[in-house]
């Protein structure tokens, strides 16, 4: 199962576009995004309106954005994760253990996707409005 989650996360970096400026070490980059929709592995979703900050700062890529970062959400405590390109996947665990998943899509769209490893079938995906915050 963990397999095809992430090999179905690395699939959505191909349909990201392009969006970001140029990433460089050293450059943090700030996106505050609004949830617009979380939906469990069921297929059930609600609405939702959370609002989340994430910070990334960069700290070992190449010129693609590949390599590492430390992401916080909401001012919160900074991880160590990995970006596969400027648009993400930036993948990370957070305190609590949950993997999670952040992908840019647009200039205004993300999916955040968290999961439990201990209960691999409560996956959720976050739709997300959000706005670059330089």
């Amino acid at each position: 199962m963990r397999h095809v989650f992430v090999t179905f996360l690395q699939g959505l970096i191909f349909a990201s576009v392009s969006v970001l400026p140029a990433v460089s070490e050293g450059a943090i980059l700030r996106f505050d995004c609004r949830e617009t929709a979380i939906c469990q592995s069921d297929g059930t979703c609600q609405s939702d309106h959370g609002q989340t900050v994430f910070t990334l700062a960069p700290q070992e890529i190449d010129a693609d954005g590949r390599g590492d970062y430390l992401i916080s959400s909401d001012g919160g405590d900074r991880r160590p994760a990995t970006g596969t390109a400027r648009t993400g996947p930036y993948v990370w665990t957070d305190r609590s253990g949950q993997e999670r998943v952040l992908t840019i899509l647009s200039e205004s769209a993300a999916l955040l996707v968290s999961r439990d490893p201990s209960a691999p079938d409560a996956t959720t995906v976050s739709f997300l409005s959000c706005s670059i915050i330089f």
